[in-house]
């Protein structure tokens, strides 16, 4: 007996996938009960009248493909299983006929399945041509991804390089800046130094020397400045303790070492004098390296500056673009997702039931059609087995 698979058991692999067969088995409403009865009431084999039965069942389903009006369909369902209970060889010429015509039928329907197939796998094939097309459009929206996030990456070291520099430029100039006021300083303290003693010597040492001060508290006055001053400036200890007796005189009282003592006391007083110039010299000099150098540190500070703004904004633009690429692949995968699942997957569903119902045509439809069309009596059958046995008995 022929185990006989039925087109609803091949269709649960493709239903089993959450899509309903869009060939739904619809029974014909033709009476093949009719004919099965009449099946029983002949002297067949049970399970021969139930290979007729099932082949009958197939044709007389709307899907089962009949060239012309209904009225073919009827006649054939009606005809067909008289001559497939009928052994081979001992048929009709009329149902030879309608084996010939059924026959034709089964050939045209092979025809039209594998056309279908054909159809829904060109179909699938285009498809799926699309689907790598969207597929590489998402590699390639990945690749400028992956190129643009180290693009990024580049320029955010460039923007912390460049914010590095700036912090410190603004530092170098605060500590030039310092700097310079502290050389500046300098210089005025030499300057007002300077001014003190010229003007100590102008207001207290000339008058004294010249002999002009009468008033004898005014003269002790200028000659503690004076002694002060000398002091200050490091003079010889025996000229300063001269000076008091020297210069309390008038110019024309003085004597030789008088002289002496107010002569050396001047060229102290002179070489202090050229030594602050010096100092004033050196500290303006200083000062105006200083101012120098702050003048190039704040040009850099322009230009870091400068840098930092730039790295900001290319680093914002390289930003903004990663954000629009990672939008346009978010978009590329969901269009790849939407297309396989709206668009791909009904015609892979298609291309299956196209697969299952050329296969089950061929290995039910059409095999049982072919075994009950080629079967024989038993006697028939045994009369052959016979005839093959026949030379090996006369080999023996």
């Amino acid at each position: 007996m022929h185990s006989i698979p039925t087109k609803r058991g091949l269709q649960a692999g493709v239903e089993a996938e959450g899509k309903k067969s869009k060939r739904a088995k619809k029974t014909s409403a033709l009476p093949t009960e009719a004919h099965h009865d009449t099946f029983a009431s002949k002297a067949l084999p049970a399970e021969v009248l139930q290979d007729i039965k099932a082949f009958c069942d197939q044709i007389a389903e709307d899907e089962f493909h009949v060239a012309g009006p209904p009225a073919i369909r009827e006649m054939l369902v009606k005809g067909i299983p008289h001559a497939l209970e009928t052994p081979s060889g001992e048929r009709h010429p009329a149902q030879e006929e309608v084996i010939k015509m059924m026959r034709e039928v089964l050939e045209t329907e092979e025809q039209r399945l594998q056309g279908c197939l054909a159809t829904a796998q060109e179909a699938m094939d285009g498809l799926s041509a699309e689907k790598s097309n969207l597929e590489a459009a998402v590699e390639r929206a990945e690749a400028a991804l992956q190129e643009k996030s180290q693009d990024v990456q580049d320029k955010e070291n460039s923007f912390t390089t460049a914010e590095e520099v700036l912090k410190n430029s603004k530092t170098n100039l605060e500590a030039a800046t310092q700097n310079w006021k502290d050389a500046e300083a300098a210089e005025r303290q030499c300057v007002s130094e300077k001014e003190f003693l010229v003007e100590t010597l102008r207001a207290s040492f000339d008058p004294l020397i010249a002999g002009t001060v009468e008033n004898a508290k005014e003269q002790q006055q200028h000659l503690s400045k004076v002694i002060a001053l000398f002091q200050q400036l490091g003079a010889d200890v025996s000229l300063v303790g001269g000076l008091r007796s020297a210069l309390g005189k008038k110019s024309e009282d003085r004597g030789d070492f008088d002289n002496i003592v107010v002569h050396e006391l001047g060229e102290v007083h002179k070489k202090y004098v050229a030594s602050l110039d010096e100092r004033i010299t050196n500290a303006a000099t200083a000062t105006a390296g200083k101012l120098s150098t702050v003048g190039a540190i704040e040009a850099e500070l322009q230009v870091a500056e400068h840098n930092k703004q730039q790295c900001e904004d290319v680093l914002r633009v390289a930003q903004e673009e990663k954000q629009s690429l990672e939008t346009d692949l978010t978009v590329n995968k969901k269009t790849v997702k939407d297309y396989a699942k709206t668009t791909v997957k009904p015609v892979e569903t298609a291309l299956k039931m196209a697969h299952m119902n050329s296969k089950f045509f061929v290995e039910t439809t059409k095999s049982l059609f072919t075994s009950l069309v080629e079967r024989t009596t038993p006697q028939a059958e045994e009369q052959v087995q016979k005839e093959k046995d026949v030379p090996e008995t006369e080999a023996l």
